[in-house]
């Protein structure tokens, strides 16, 4: 399992689209609010989102988030120029069990200043028809194992019952969401205090089992139980929540 927490992010200094609806601009994909889209205005030939860093950095992962299409080529280059890219790495998004197109993906171990995303031609979901996207987050995961336990629990919040013709149905009062059971066993005491589980505000959780859409935006954790029989056997488990 990885996690990518938000000390570990790339600074975004700015943000192009080659195609932007005004009221959906690129600088939406700042936010970290999956909800505050970027779209584009037209689909008629492959959209580009070009990316900034300001400075050389490392661009490990990247991370993709509510987006209505499925493929997309994701380049890297130390300059805004992108006729022979030194990274470019064709990716296929997936959905998770919540239906949320995403997709977390190994980019390069070494450093540059920009990162494009093309999107080409395709059909896109709920038959939209231009390109959209809530998140694009780029910076260094870090190992977060050995995990014993991951619980991945869907929580669908209902506070209404409105009757329909006899019958009753139950009205939604937030988006569903996971909140995720995930426990440490027979640790030694130093794994257990460099678990990174504090220091950050926000985070992606990736569980590195061959499938990309197995990332989720979380908050840091809600509960935390802990057992320490000796420096040798320890244990925890904690409660993320997912952001949505």
């Amino acid at each position: 399992m990885r996690i990518l927490p938000d000390y570990n992010f790339r600074n975004i200094i700015g943000i192009t689209a080659s195609s932007v609806n005004t009221l959906f601009p690129a600088a939406n994909l700042k936010e970290l609010d999956p909800e505050v889209l970027w779209k584009a205005s037209a689909f008629s030939s492959a959209v580009t989102l070009t990316i900034d860093l300001g400075s050389a950095v490392k661009v490990d992962k990247i991370w993709l988030n509510n987006a209505n299409f499925k493929t997309a080529t994701i380049m890297a280059n130390s300059s805004n120029s992108w006729s022979s890219p030194a990274v470019s790495k064709n990716v296929t998004l997936a959905k998770d069990d919540l239906k949320i197109l995403k997709g977390f993906f190994a980019l390069s171990s070494s450093s540059y200043r920009y990162v494009r995303v093309s999107i080409p031609v395709q059909t896109l979901e709920n038959n939209d028809t231009v390109p959209s996207l809530g998140n694009i987050i780029i910076g260094s995961d870090v190992d977060f194992s050995p995990v014993a336990k991951w619980e991945p629990d869907i929580d669908c919040t209902f506070y209404t019952f409105t009757s329909d013709g006899g019958s009753y149905f139950k009205d939604q009062k937030t988006k569903p969401r996971h909140v995720f059971g995930c426990g440490f066993e027979h640790i030694t005491k130093t794994e257990h205090k460099n678990l990174p589980l504090t220091g950050w505000n926000n985070a992606i959780i990736y569980t590195d089992l061959d499938d990309v859409s197995d990332s989720y935006l979380i908050y840091p954790p809600a509960g935390r139980s802990s057992d320490v029989k000796n420096p040798l056997d320890c244990s925890i488990e904690v409660t993320f929540e997912e952001l949505v």
